[in-house]
Parts: C-alpha cells; sequence; structure tokens
C-alpha cells in the first residue's frame, strides 16, 4: 500500500484506464455533451486534490483501487478538534475489491490518527457495497441518505417580495441559517457533537458565501426577511459537462412564518433567478429522510441522477 503524494501522474494514468469501467462516480450520469465528459471532470478534480497538502491518499499496488481523504483546517478551528472526510473512493469494482478497500481505509485511519485527527466522515456512493462494506469493517456508523436531483423544469409562481439579498443583510440572514436549519441533519444526530457550535456552523458558512461565489435570494415577509435561499452557477460542472448547471445549496425560514407557503414559493422563484442567469439545469440535494424538503423537489419536477450515504467514525 502507498501514498500518491510523489507519484500523482502513474497514478492519474491509472485511474484514466479504470473510469470507463466505474460505475460509481457522482456525475456519469449527469446530462452532458459527450457520455465520457464526466470522465475529464473526475480527472481534473482529482489531479487537483492530488496537488493540495489538505489531502491524503492510499492506493494498492495491484489494482486500482484508491481511498482518499481532506483534512479540513476550517472544521478544527471551528469545533476545536481536527477532522478530516474521506471523499474518494475509486476500484474496477472486483470480487476482492471489498478485502483491498478495506486495508485502504484502515491505513488512511492509522494516517490520520498519526496527525491528531479526532474525527472522520464518509461520503460513498449508495450502489457501491464493496466500499459500504470497508467502511462498516472499520467501524464507521451510518447516518444518514442523500439525493442529488436535477430540475429543467420552470415554475411559474409570483416573484413578489422574493429578491437578491444586499450586503448589509448578512448578519440576519446567518441568523435564520442558524435557527432554521432541518434539525435531523448528520451533525445534529451525532450526539458527540455540541449543537450549539453546530448551529454556528450554518452562520458561518451564510458569512463566507461572498467569498465562495455564492448568491443568495431572500423572502420579504411582513416588512422583514423570513427566508433566505443560497444558491451558485456551478461553472466547472458547466465547463466540463457542457449545459449550463446552477446549483441550491442551502435554505432555511425562519420558524416563525412556516406554514403559509414562503418556503414553496421561496424554492420556485429561487429556480426561476437560475434560469435567468442562464441554468439549464437546476441541482440540489437534501437527505432522503427531510419529507418537507423530498415534497418541494416533487413539486418542482427534480428527478435523481445520484445518491450517497454518509458515515461517521470517531478516532
Amino acid at each position: 500500500m502507498t501514498t500518491i503524494d510523489s507519484e500523482s501522474d502513474s497514478m492519474l494514468a491509472a485511474i484514466r484506464r479504470v473510469l470507463p469501467r466505474y460505475p460509481f462516480d457522482q456525475y456519469r450520469r449527469y446530462p452532458a455533451t459527450g457520455p465520457d465528459a464526466w470522465q475529464g471532470l473526475c480527472l481534473e478534480r482529482l489531479r487537483s486534490a492530488a496537488a493540495s497538502n489538505s489531502h491524503l491518499f492510499f492506493r494498492d499496488g495491484d489494482q486500482v483501487h484508491l481511498v482518499g481523504c481532506r483534512i479540513s483546517d476550517w472544521d478544527r478551528e471551528h469545533f476545536g478538534f481536527a477532522m478530516a472526510a474521506i471523499n474518494w473512493a475509486i476500484h474496477p469494482n472486483v470480487a476482492k475489491s471489498a478485502a483491498v478497500l478495506s486495508r485502504l481505509v484502515a491505513d488512511c485511519l492509522a494516517a490520520l490518527r498519526q496527525r491528531g485527527i479526532k474525527f472522520v466522515s464518509a461520503r460513498v456512493d449508495g450502489d457501491d457495497l464493496a466500499m459500504i462494506h470497508a467502511l462498516e469493517a472499520a467501524g464507521f456508523r451510518y447516518y444518514e441518505t442523500i439525493l442529488y436531483p436535477a430540475s429543467r423544469f420552470r415554475p411559474r409562481v409570483d416573484r413578489s417580495g422574493i429578491r437578491f439579498a444586499a450586503d448589509d443583510e448578512i448578519d440576519r440572514i446567518a441568523d435564520l441559517a442558524r435557527r432554521g436549519q432541518y434539525p435531523r441533519g448528520h451533525f445534529y444526530s451525532d450526539i458527540a457533537f455540541d449543537k450549539s457550535r453546530v448551529e454556528a456552523m450554518y452562520e458561518k458558512w451564510i458569512h463566507s458565501s461572498r467569498s465562495n461565489n455564492r448568491t443568495i435570494a431572500v423572502a420579504e415577509v411582513d416588512g422583514r426577511i423570513g427566508g433566505y435561499f443560497e444558491f451558485m452557477m456551478d461553472t466547472e460542472l458547466t465547463r466540463f459537462l457542457g449545459p449550463c448547471y446552477g446549483r441550491m445549496t442551502s435554505l432555511a425560514l425562519d420558524p416563525d412564518v412556516r406554514g403559509r407557503g414562503i418556503g414553496s414559493r421561496l424554492f420556485a422563484a429561487t429556480m426561476q433567478l437560475m434560469y435567468d442567469m442562464g441554468a439549464a439545469y437546476v441541482l440540489s440535494e437534501y437527505a432522503t429522510k427531510n419529507n418537507l424538503s423530498s415534497r418541494l423537489h416533487v413539486e418542482n419536477r427534480f428527478f435523481p441522477l445520484y445518491e450517497s450515504v454518509l458515515f461517521h467514525r470517531w478516532l
């Protein structure tokens, strides 16, 4: 088993050979101008990660079995302890894959322990049983399933009261992000996390939205901001796949205005804004247990493209 810090070129060449037979990439079935466009995106993302000091990769020398993780300085600063995420698992999906991946996951965890990491999350394709079983064997615990759908439906909705946020409204929006999140997400569900720090994390994300090239739409209710929807135009996905993609990233309502249809109107109006900005498709994601979010996506004719499962492991 070897890390790939000094052999990224050979690793990328090996991955390029296995990709046509690899069924678990998130973007493989996204609408694109060509059937293999997703492979270029995968290689570019992998090349960027391999060049980053925040990533560690481990692979089997016999066949192309690869596990990669990212160490998060942002999470360390926010939560007060070191955190990492296993965000790569590429393999030929053969009979021995589960055993090889188990060894690679063990190597990854050992390296993370040496670096003082206390918490590791992992997202993996819902069909990738070899990687799922490797994570289970390493002591990871399941927390949620995430669905990634897309829509090209153009809703018709009254957009009065829906507008772009002003810079001086960020503090109010950040307060909504802290108070209005779905309360059964994986961070909230893991009792080892301090819930006040989880709430503050969503607040902090809003304050960093401008630097992350994200836009915020807000709904005015009774003369004040009653909800927000953060979104972005995904230029990297558009560059590799062809169609222009808009991506929904974060939604929250003031608990005091729920039940008045404001969330549904804000959701549809934000889709309209992305289409006005050139989107051919609108992307989203939500936990399958979030029934309210699921209903909004069904109403706006989203169709599923990918499913992942999320695990936690405390070291």
